[in-house]
């Protein structure tokens, strides 16, 4: 059993939830929004919610909402990385989770971009990206790639939360894995990447004869719209992340969830020091030992209630 399969099994145990499997599409997949992450993808979101296209897939929303979308994700990231042996990178296997969206953006679709192409080849395809490269680096390095590299606590606090530990999940295997792999620890190669992302997918539209749309957000409705043949709306063309606030979009707000795994870790932890002070107590016989228990447990609950109180200050 490889790694993945491993931690995918284990976490399933622990924290079992209902798997996506929408079991045919009920709507042709319109629209192919494949630039990658921190190029106005919500702003397309929203745009493209605007233009009446129903069930926008955005990749916000499969950690937020969707998070039954993950196990399937994590299958069709572990499918790219070893070359696909079984052929699971069909229509049937994206439909399951796919299969309700007139159109996607962001990741993790982005990252399956040659395998979209492929698939549908009926959809129109927008390249969306930013004029600056160095700027999109810039924004990468403190959002999603401040994600990545967090260190082994944060990360080990996550898993003290169902939902959390899920999305921690997604992150690992699916967007470090296709995405930031290369950067985690040198960084320099992110725009000549970022430029190549956009070069393989031309080459691959003009293979398939297939128009295309060069996009930025700066260009607003009018090519947009003109290119999806959709009237322009009589109002401004959505914001959505604003790249000069670090840290905006991709420090999501995961409702309580950074309080609650801080929160879950530190009973789990109380529970356990109690349990092997009951333990050494029962072993030596020690007199008294219940009150002493309970005195023991009084104050380390006063402990973690303070540090709890603390660590939701800090989250």
């Amino acid at each position: 059993m490889s790694l993945w399969q491993a931690s995918f099994s284990l976490l399933q145990t622990l924290y079992p939830i209902r798997q996506t499997n929408l079991q045919r599409r009920d709507r042709p997949l319109q629209v192919l929004c494949l630039g990658l992450s921190r190029s106005g993808t919500r702003s397309l979101y929203a745009a493209l919610t605007t233009l009446g296209y129903q069930n926008v897939y955005h990749g916000q929303d499969v950690m937020l909402s969707r998070l039954g979308d993950i196990p399937q994700w994590i299958r069709l990231a572990h499918a790219v990385k070893t070359g696909d042996p079984n052929g699971f990178l069909n229509e049937r296997e994206f439909d399951r989770i796919l299969g309700e969206c007139d159109a996607v953006t962001d990741f993790p679709c982005a990252l399956f971009a040659e395998e979209l192409l492929r698939l549908y080849p009926g959809a129109k395809v927008v390249l969306n990206r930013r004029r600056d490269a160095e700027g999109w680096k810039r924004s990468m390095l403190i959002s999603m790639l401040v994600v990545s590299r967090r260190g082994l606590w944060a990360r080990t606090v996550n898993m003290w939360h169902p939902k959390y530990a899920w999305v921690r999940l997604f992150w690992i295997h699916v967007i470090d894995t296709l995405f930031h792999a290369p950067w985690l620890l040198d960084d320099s190669a992110m725009v000549s990447d970022y430029n190549q992302h956009y070069t393989t997918l031309k080459t691959h539209c003009s293979k398939q004869n297939r128009e295309y749309l060069e996009w930025c957000v700066e260009d607003c409705w009018l090519p947009f719209c003109s290119f999806l043949n959709k009237d322009v709306p009589n109002e401004d063309f959505p914001t959505g992340n604003n790249p000069s606030n670090p840290g905006a979009g991709a420090n999501l707000k995961f409702p309580t969830w950074p309080e609650d795994s801080k929160r879950n870790m530190a009973l789990a932890g109380a529970t356990l020091v109690v349990a092997v002070m009951w333990a050494l107590l029962e072993l030596f016989g020690v007199r008294g030992g219940g009150s002493a228990l309970r005195t023991a447990g009084a104050m380390v609950m006063v402990f973690v209630g303070r540090w709890v109180w603390q660590a939701r200050g800090d989250s």
